[in-house]
């Protein structure tokens, strides 16, 4: 089982999803209660993903770039497996050119983005 890490910068991720409710202001104040490497991580409420989306390590741990395309590959089996909605999001930032397709048993099946598409500084920032 991979650890994951709690993101301890002044700066968190705030999510592209505009949710009633979204913990993304509580999160300087949230954050710190949580330990510093935690062997699972379930956001019960996911809501808009603010407090999933700080739980960082999904890019580092699969290695994901806009040329691995088996860390893509091993990420996209991985939520094909789990369904966590936070995988989700990650897998959809590399697929081809940001798309979400799934096939007839609801597995995420679109593409890798080649040179096209990564988690890059305008998803960052929203």
């Amino acid at each position: 089982m991979q650890m994951v890490t709690i993101k301890k910068v002044s700066k968190q991720t705030k999510s592209p999803l505009n949710y009633i409710g979204g913990k993304g202001k509580l999160l300087p104040q949230i954050l710190p209660f949580f330990p510093e490497n935690i062997n699972i991580f379930v956001d019960l409420f996911a809501g808009g993903l603010n407090v999933g989306l700080n739980v960082d390590n999904q890019i580092l741990l699969f290695q994901l770039s806009l040329t691995n395309e088996e860390g893509y590959k091993k990420i996209r089996k991985h939520y094909n497996t789990h369904k966590n909605p936070l995988d989700l999001f990650v897998l959809i930032a590399f697929s081809f050119n940001h798309q979400i397709r799934f096939n007839n048993s609801h597995e995420f099946n679109n593409p890798f983005g080649r040179e096209r598409s990564s988690f890059n500084d305008i998803c960052e920032k929203i």
